[in-house]
């Protein structure tokens, strides 16, 4: 068998492959809502009924989900999202994408006919952390949920924020399982804040339950902003989220995973992750060495890859 062929069989294999995973997780997420899920529904509408339309840190939140070229797949996302009384509005943040794919992502939306979710045009390509400080931007409340375009959010992440007694505009709210993948219940129901983070670095922790890489979360919106904007020049790759998290804990923040909380999250071959993995490995690898030094982020670090050690 020619190497030619060989490789042709084995593209269309991991093709389907991929095919396959990614049906398996939306039927997980349609099944696990609508059978596995019957007590969470019945304490949030016992919840509702004794504290009222809403109880929770004095809002309702936003939701923001920044795409690219990803229109046509979005319903993944809004999936849970669209009913839940937590939430307030819905922010479509498209990173410029190709004039077919947004127009087919207009369609979709209209056809939903839904005053609470709008959409968000870059004027240009803005790429990772520059779209989610844009997108965050946009959005009238003053805590807000991102989201990825190829995840999907579970009631019991949506009912936990729902039933927060109150918020601390320091603390980002993490689900603790991004499911299958990312298990984070180990650290769950803990304030984690630098030095934290610094001995979970030191011990190896931080390599094997990848917490740090998490951006499907609540934040405030105020002070997510500043810190979005003290990051002068964000990385391009793919770890976005771990460069975001380090300079929010550096500037005094904490990171809190809620007990019995999920979300499914997608690796699409297509995905930043997939497409530029050397260089978001390196990145990881690099801001995880300064953080087992203690080194903090400030405008002096040396973002091109290699040099800020």
């Amino acid at each position: 068998m020619s190497v030619v062929l060989r490789t042709r069989i084995k593209n269309v294999c991991v093709g389907a492959w991929r095919r396959i995973a990614r049906f398996a997780g939306d039927l997980f997420v349609v099944g696990y809502d609508r059978f596995f899920a019957s007590r969470e529904r019945t304490r949030r509408e016992a919840f509702r009924t004794k504290c009222g339309p809403f109880a929770g840190g004095g809002s309702r939140i936003s939701v923001v989900i920044t795409h690219f070229n990803r229109g046509e797949s979005l319903h993944r996302s809004l999936h849970n999202i669209l009913s839940h009384p937590v939430i307030s509005e819905i922010v479509i943040f498209d990173d410029f994408s190709d004039d077919s794919n947004y127009a087919k992502l207009v369609s979709f939306l209209s056809s939903l006919k839904r005053s609470d979710i709008r959409i968000v045009k870059a004027k240009s390509n803005l790429k990772a952390l520059r779209a989610k400080r844009a997108a965050v931007e946009a959005c009238s409340s003053p805590w807000v949920l991102l989201l990825d375009s190829d995840n999907t959010v579970f009631r019991n992440f949506l009912d936990a924020i729902f039933q927060m007694p109150s918020r601390d505009d320091s603390t980002i709210y993490c689900a603790a399982f991004a499911f299958p993948y990312f298990d984070f219940r180990t650290v769950a129901g803990r304030d984690i804040d630098f030095d934290g983070i610094r001995k979970y670095a030191a011990a190896g922790t931080l390599n094997r339950v990848y917490f740090f890489n998490d951006g499907n979360y609540l934040v405030p919106k105020s002070r997510y902003l500043e810190v979005s904007h003290s990051v002068g020049h964000p990385c391009d790759d793919a770890a976005d989220t771990m460069l975001f998290n380090y300079f929010w804990v550096s500037r005094g923040g904490k990171m809190k995973f809620l007990p019995g909380t999920s979300y499914l999250h997608r690796i699409e071959a297509t995905g930043r992750w997939m497409t530029n993995s050397i260089c978001s490995k390196m990145r990881v690898t690099e801001i995880v060495g300064r953080l087992k030094k203690g080194k903090r982020a400030d405008p002096e670090y040396a973002w091109a890859l290699g040099s800020g050690k």
